[in-house]
């Protein structure tokens, strides 16, 4: 991490913000972890960043007919009347 990063990431702790370490161990856990307790800030054995903020899904219905085949639009679901359509609610997926 450079100072400036080093820097901002201590601001954002004072901020109130959720703070992460990684540990920079070849052989430890690569998976980025809340901290619990107050940081020790050792930027030697750890990476540390903003917890980044969760994004929310997009959401929304298509209507698939049975009548015409290939037949998808998107809708909303109080709008479709049609008993030939059946309703199928898709959800994006963020990685």
């Amino acid at each position: 991490m450079t100072h400036d990063e080093m820097i901002a990431v201590i601001q954002a702790h004072k901020d109130g913000k959720q703070i992460q370490c990684l540990c920079k161990h070849p052989g430890a856990y690569h998976e980025w972890a809340d901290l619990q307790t107050k940081p020790v800030w050792d930027f030697h054995r750890f990476d540390y960043r903003i917890k980044p903020e969760e994004k929310n899904p997009r959401e929304w219905f298509v209507a698939v007919s049975s009548i015409v085949l290939d037949s998808v639009r998107v809708v909303n679901p109080d709008d479709c009347e049609l008993k030939s359509e059946k309703l199928v609610r898709v959800r994006e997926v963020l990685e």
